[in-house]
């Protein structure tokens, strides 16, 4: 028995259901409920009735449920308790999609703390499940989850079940970016249409359809990859590539002699990014990042767009 089994009887009670509480834990519904029976084995109890239609704790379920939630809430309080004990340390753990901006607001962050200080920071780019489930089991502080905004209530309400907090942050319209010497460059503005001879490269993440125009690619030229970059290498060095992004700032594209380009469909398919985070928890190290992010944000809307 351990912590872990708290959570999974906890979750079941919450869903009724063994197949939303494993879809919720990110597992499998089969070692979920192997997991159930291993916990119910060793206490020697049944925790839950199993019906056709959900399940429900029996009357010793509900009691051990109690002690559960009661075990969890403490672990919990002195986790936040002892995470901001050592004031001589900058700790601080964000998830966060592959964005140019947040990376540059994030390296801004950095050089603005005090470097007398210790540091334990972890800055991960993962996609928005994983993101999700890092503020879940990772317990990390904050994160930026990205999505497109036809998506919006399916998201909020899988964030609403999980109990976290979240908070819109930006809505914008996705670019196309490409080297100075693509062939496209003195299109002002992009037509779909118009990139199909050429090869795309994708963030090789498929937990979300991040940026849908790909549907107008065929499989033979797209390229997947995860590392920024090898990414700018080839947009740079492969000028027949280009990639969905989000808006950029002037100083990362003239670094990378890169251009970013508008797209006649990309009106369509809007992008939001959302800050994500335990509840009640969003204290100074998160809100100074913010700040830094939100500085970001405002040098690349000062970025002329042709």
């Amino acid at each position: 028995m351990n912590l872990q089994h708290f959570k999974y009887v906890v979750e079941v009670e919450k869903t009724g259901s063994i197949s939303q509480a494993a879809e919720n834990l990110y597992m499998n519904q089969p070692n979920l409920s192997k997991a159930i029976k291993d916990l119910e084995r060793s206490l020697g109890i049944t925790l839950f009735h199993r019906t056709s239609r959900g399940v429900t704790p029996t009357a010793e379920g509900k009691e051990f449920l109690e002690f559960a939630r009661n075990i969890l809430s403490q672990v919990e309080k002195m986790q936040a308790h002892f995470s901001g004990q050592n004031q001589n340390v900058h700790t601080l753990r964000l998830s966060i999609p592959r964005s140019s901006y947040i990376a540059e607001a994030f390296t801004a962050f950095v050089g603005s703390l005090d470097p007398q200080k210790g540091m334990d920071i972890t800055f991960v780019e993962v996609g928005t499940l994983q993101a999700i489930k890092n503020i879940l089991e990772e317990k990390h502080h904050l994160a930026i989850i990205r999505y497109q905004s036809m998506y919006e209530s399916y998201y909020l309400r899988f964030l609403e079940d999980l109990g976290l907090e979240w908070e819109e942050f930006w809505e914008f319209e996705s670019l196309v970016l490409m080297s100075q010497n693509h062939p496209l460059t003195a299109c002002p503005q992009l037509d779909v249409q118009q990139l199909q001879p050429y090869v795309e490269i994708v963030h090789d993440d498929h937990s979300i359809p991040n940026f849908p125009m790909r549907e107008t690619q065929t499989p033979s030229r797209r390229i997947y990859v995860q590392d920024r970059g090898s990414q700018m290498d080839l947009l740079t060095r492969v000028p027949v590539t280009y990639m969905w992004v989000s808006p950029m700032p002037r100083d990362l594209l003239e670094r990378n002699g890169l251009v970013q380009r508008k797209c006649a469909a990309a009106h369509h398919m809007t992008q939001k990014d959302v800050l994500v985070y335990p509840k009640g928890r969003l204290p100074g190290l998160e809100q100074q990042f913010i700040e830094k992010l939100k500085e970001a944000r405002a040098q690349v809307e000062a970025t002329p767009v042709f």
